[in-house]
Formats: structure tokens, C-alpha cells, sequence
């Protein structure tokens, strides 16, 4: 008996644990492409909210200093490519010089933003990497906190097309 009490409970913790991980992000309202208007990283890469629209998108909001931000924004270049799918970076801490150093040791090629704390509170980024997907009108269908895998992402980009 005491080993099937055992077992209820590690199936009962696993079972917590995965729960916890997975935890529904509130997706915010309203069209996100048209709230970003943080200027852009490289001073002359201007950045068009609108070049995203018509297909999915990926918002990643990230900070320089953020190891999880170092693997994930990788992870969401190539899902995002494999998808068809736009993505942007948008840095909510950091300087200039350290995103720019971030940009670079990620090799990320998408246009990256640095928020002057607007997007930050707007979309209570408290914790990064946070991610939203877009659907191709701007609006966001899923939303994310932390570290999250390529098939899982790539599943995320899929449903967001109409």
C-alpha cells in the first residue's frame, strides 16, 4: 500500500509540475503591430509595423542580459522562417551597445526595436523571453513566458494563420 501511495504521489507531483510549466499567458488585445513604434536598433533600419502584416508574426520582447533570451531568440528566427512567418526582437532593457552585441552573438536578421519602456509596461513584460504570435491582421493568438521549444512554437505560428 504504501508504495501505490508512493506512486499516487510522484504521478500527482509530475503531474504539477508539467502543469506548471505550461501555464496560459493572457494574450493581449488590440492590433500589437500597430503599438510598435519603439525606434530601431540600428539607427538607420527603419522598421514598418505594416511589412508584418498578412501573415503570421512573432514579437519577441527580450533583454541582453537574459541567457534564456540568448537561446530563444535563435529557436524563434528558424521557426518563424520554417513558418513563412514574420518576427521582430524588441529590446525592453539593455543599452544600445549590449543589444547591438546581442543582435550579433544570435546572428538575428529580423528588425529589433528598443523599447523606451512604453511596450514594457503596456504588455506588463515583467519576465523574458516573452513572446507573442501574431495572426496576420496584428492580433495576438497565443502568448508565452520563457523558454519555449521549436515544434511547440512552430504549432503556435500554424494556428494563428486564418
Amino acid at each position: 500500500m504504501a508504495s501505490r501511495t508512493l506512486f499516487v504521489f510522484l504521478a500527482t507531483a509530475a503531474g504539477a509540475a508539467v502543469g506548471a510549466c505550461h501555464t496560459a499567458t493572457p494574450v493581449p488585445d488590440g492590433d500589437i503591430l500597430a503599438t510598435l513604434t519603439a525606434s530601431p536598433l540600428a539607427p538607420l533600419a527603419a522598421f514598418d509595423p505594416a511589412s508584418l502584416r498578412g501573415a503570421p508574426a512573432v514579437v519577441v520582447f527580450v533583454s541582453p542580459s537574459c541567457g534564456h533570451c540568448l537561446k530563444e531568440l535563435p529557436i524563434a528566427q528558424a521557426a518563424a522562417a520554417a513558418e513563412h512567418a514574420g518576427i521582430v526582437a524588441v529590446f525592453v532593457a539593455g543599452n544600445r551597445a549590449s543589444d547591438h552585441a546581442f543582435v550579433q552573438q544570435t546572428k538575428f536578421a529580423g528588425p529589433a526595436l528598443v523599447d523606451d519602456g512604453s511596450l514594457r509596461v503596456k504588455y506588463a513584460v515583467d519576465h523574458v523571453p516573452y513572446m507573442l504570435v501574431l495572426d496576420p491582421t496584428g492580433h495576438a493568438r497565443d502568448a508565452h513566458i520563457g523558454e519555449r521549444d521549436a515544434d511547440d512554437l512552430r504549432a503556435a505560428i500554424s494556428r494563428a494563420r486564418p
